[in-house]
This record gives structure tokens, C-alpha cells and sequence, in this order.
């Protein structure tokens, strides 16, 4: 089976498992032709989006592929280009920090490398980058990830990033549309689970909260008591007594 405008939704994930797994996403086939151009080329637009989301590089002729091939949706696949584009590397080394929280409020992966140097220290080193710019990094990396991690169905990694990271589980997706042409919709964990088929992993997101993990150092022997004892409600913080649902 193959993917198509209509079935495409099917295949969204396996695109979270390549990059969480650590595949270069921007390796081109014998053609030249990259991932990214060929679900543009086959009018697969949450493909590219997730492509996009997890890294891809666009290489500066995509919107006339999508001009040539998209026919009656060209606008939304120029429009998520635009948005998506250029990414990360780029706009920090431009120190352009609004937007760079364009991408995290997108669910943009945050961690990400580049020859060995993550993005977060490459932002640190980039003389006079603005310390808002760095803190969208460094304050979303984590629960970015745990949003990939959910879209890829990997119910090990979502339980132990909710163990071991400070995640916050109101985090949306801004970015997020139900089908062409239709407003912005924000997407949450726990309906990114649903939309892409991990009821395995509603429960893991069932509680409206955020988490930060117990400086115990085991969490999953904490006894109940001591993580009732520890949560705070005024700040909205609790240690991860996520990590004994599954």
C-alpha cells in the first residue's frame, strides 16, 4: 500500500519513527530528489508537514514543485512552506526569535544536531543570540519531543520522557488544520494520539497537567503518598506518577 492524499494520515507516523530513530530525512535518491520533494510531488501535505516538523531542509525550489503538481491546493502547501521555512539553523544564526517560536509553537523538533553540535548549544554559541530565543528552546525541547514521540506510537519513549523531562502536557500545536482548506485547529497530545490511531496511549495523557520529574532516584519506587505529598497545585507541577500507568 501506498500513500495517498487520502490515505496519507496512515503514514505520518512511520515519518516520527524515522526521526526519533535518527535517519537523516534530507538523504536524496539517485534523482537528487529528497523526501520532502516527493510528497510534494504526490500531493501529500501532511507528509511534508511532518517532514518538515522533524528537520527536513527545504532547498529553495519546493513551491514551484507545488505549483506544477498541487494544482487546485497549491495554497496550502505554499502556505505551510512559508510557515515551516527556512527552519531552526537558520533563524537562530539570524536571531530572529519570533520566528523561531512560530516552529515550537508548531511542534517543530527541537532536538535536532547538526555534525555532532545540538541546536540548543549551537544557539548558545551564536554570538548575541537573544536569551527569549534560547529559552523557547530550552523551555519546549522536551515536551516537543514527547508530542513526536506520541505521533510516532512509541508509548516507551512517551513514558519515559514524561519520567525523566520537565514536559508540559497542555502543549498544542498551532499550526495544526483538519483538511485543506479548513481554519487552524490546535492539536493536543491526546488528540494527536487519536488522530493518528495510539489509543494505547491515552491514558498516558489523560491527566490535564504538567510534569516534572522526581528528583528521587527512582521514580517508579516513589510510593503514592510521597507523590501526593510532593505535588503542588498552586504551580501546576507534580512528579511523574504517569510513569506507573502503563
Amino acid at each position: 500500500m501506498s500513500a495517498n492524499p487520502m490515505t496519507e494520515v496512515k503514514f505520518v507516523p512511520l515519518v516520527y519513527v524515522l526521526s526519533n530513530a535518527g535517519v537523516d530525512l534530507d538523504i536524496a535518491d539517485f534523482h537528487d530528489v529528497t523526501a520532502l520533494q516527493l510528497s510534494i510531488r504526490y500531493g501529500l501535505l501532511e507528509v511534508m508537514t511532518s517532514l518538515l516538523k522533524c528537520g527536513a531542509e527545504v532547498r529553495g525550489h519546493e513551491e514551484k514543485l507545488a505549483e506544477r503538481h498541487c494544482q487546485l491546493f497549491v495554497a496550502e502547501f505554499v502556505s505551510v512552506l512559508r510557515k515551516l521555512s527556512p527552519g531552526y539553523w537558520h533563524l537562530v544564526q539570524q536571531n530572529k526569535t519570533f520566528a523561531v517560536n512560530v516552529l515550537v509553537k508548531s511542534w517543530c523538533r527541537i532536538n535536532v544536531s547538526r555534525q555532532g553540535q545540538s541546536l540548543i548549544e549551537f544557539a548558545r554559541q551564536t554570538p548575541d543570540v537573544d536569551p527569549k530565543l534560547l529559552k523557547h528552546l530550552v523551555d519546549n525541547e522536551a515536551s516537543i519531543e514527547v508530542a513526536h514521540a506520541v505521533m510516532a506510537g512509541d508509548g516507551q519513549r512517551v513514558q519515559f520522557l514524561l519520567c525523566n523531562q520537565a514536559v508540559d502536557l497542555h502543549t498544542s500545536d498551532l499550526s495544526h488544520k483538519e483538511n485543506f482548506f479548513q481554519p487552524f485547529h490546535p492539536l493536543t497530545l491526546y488528540g494527536a494520539a487519536l488522530k493518528y490511531g495510539h489509543k494505547h496511549l491515552l491514558p498516558l495523557l489523560r491527566k490535564d497537567a504538567i510534569y516534572r520529574p522526581s528528583k528521587a532516584d527512582d521514580t517508579m519506587k516513589a510510593s503514592s503518598d510521597d507523590r501526593q505529598r510532593h505535588q503542588s497545585h498552586d504551580s501546576g507541577f507534580s512528579t511523574s506518577a504517569v510513569c506507573v500507568v502503563l
